[in-house]
């Protein structure tokens, strides 16, 4: 393997985003064994480091080659937890074709095939969106996950919570979130972070999942962030969540509550005020939108 520098603007960028999720405390020594663990894996798996992919806030994220096998990517965490579960929902989804293989997995680090493909557009069909879901929620068996979707659940409200203090409807937004999920409808294991930028475009596979945080819970919540996708009104939203409901056989009304439950959290994290102002309506009842 060659020899990486950690001390590269790259790396020290990754550094920051790692120290910022985790805290000095867990990545500061992590990284300090870094290039050690770096060597291990590397001569184990035959593999030639590259640079950081430059993204991710859980992982340290490297292009590398393996002998033998090709063009692969590298995860590394100082969370175990995170790396133990993406390598065994990966393989719960590999029959779908709709996930990168996993060619490698240790304490802390996941070995992937690399895709190179960007991601979807906006204007992605809801058809092939409506594929992905249901390809990976067929081929996944929840009791594979050690985390129930209410984890993520306080997870997600609470890092909200602390990203952003002055946001508005957060405490409605998540006791609905947790009424819907005692009570799934359909209980599958979930990507549980299926927006686009986790979603890449591959030409010969279609669309391919990336980067889960995986949990078993209610089948509606893997569709959340694309009602939202490429609209700004209630009524676009209603009728892409009629047209998700549709293609994918969940219930529309119970679809249409997820998305109440998490428009506090886009509507945080939004900067147009027009949009935070519709999103926001969501859960006050005023923008509902009442079908004719």
């Amino acid at each position: 393997m060659r020899n990486s520098d950690l001390h590269t603007p790259a790396y020290q960028a990754t550094k920051a985003r790692l120290s910022s999720r985790f805290g000095e405390d867990v990545t500061t020594p992590w990284w300090e064994g870094l290039a050690q663990t770096l060597a291990v894996l590397g001569t184990r798996w035959k593999l030639t480091i590259g640079e950081p992919v430059g993204s991710g806030n859980t992982s340290l994220v490297l292009w590398c080659t393996m002998a033998g096998r090709g063009s692969a990517v590298l995860k590394l965490t100082p969370d175990a937890g995170i790396a133990s579960a993406e390598a065994t929902a990966l393989r719960q989804w590999a029959s779908s074709s709709r996930v990168p293989e996993v060619w490698g997995s240790d304490t802390g680090a996941v070995l992937l095939e690399a895709v190179h493909s960007g991601h979807p557009g906006p204007d992605v069909a809801l058809s092939e969106v409506a594929g992905l879901i249901g390809d990976l929620h067929a081929a996944g068996d929840p009791s594979a996950s050690t985390h129930d979707l209410t984890d993520r659940i306080e997870f997600i409200f609470g890092l909200y919570r602390r990203r952003y203090p002055r946001a508005r409807g957060l405490a409605g937004g998540k006791a609905l979130a947790l009424r819907l999920a005692a009570r799934p409808l359909r209980r599958v294991l979930l990507h549980g972070d299926l927006h686009p930028g986790n979603v890449l475009a591959d030409p010969g596979r279609g669309l391919i999942a990336i980067d889960p945080r995986p949990c078993a819970g209610d089948a509606a919540v893997d569709a959340v962030d694309w009602v939202f996708l490429s609209a700004a009104s209630a009524r676009a939203w209603r009728r892409r969540c009629a047209e998700l409901a549709s293609a994918l056989g969940f219930d529309e009304q119970r679809l249409w509550a997820w998305c109440v439950a998490f428009a506090p959290l886009l509507a945080a994290g939004t900067t147009d005020p027009a949009v935070r102002a519709e999103l926001l309506g969501l859960t006050t009842g005023e923008n509902q939108v009442v079908e004719e």
